[in-house]
């Protein structure tokens, strides 16, 4: 298990923590993958942002980059052995539900 594997492991055992997040945005922006890392960045913060423009705008980013990176994910969950295929995973801003 690398680090990204194991930072991504940290997220499905706390999915309630942000930090683990962010962390792991950190080390994809680090390796070469930039959108995955603001599309947990932007997950953590759109949230936290009242309703109004500002939180629309990052809402409305999230969406653009879920359609271009769930795929991955998904590659990411079976390279750590997660059975998704027996299971709907929905990639919401904030966190990975089943």
């Amino acid at each position: 298990m690398n680090d990204g594997d194991a930072l991504l492991a940290a997220i499905l055992a706390n999915p309630d923590d942000d930090t683990p997040r962010l962390v792991y945005a950190d080390w994809l922006q680090e390796n070469g993958r930039p959108e995955w890392a603001e599309y947990l960045r932007l997950g953590v913060e759109a949230p936290r942002l009242k309703k109004g423009k500002k939180r629309s705008q990052l809402e409305s980013r999230i969406e653009e980059l879920r359609g271009r990176l769930d795929g991955g994910w998904l590659a990411l969950l079976a390279t750590l052995g997660v059975p998704f295929r027996e299971r709907q995973f929905s990639f919401e801003p904030g966190g990975c539900s089943n």
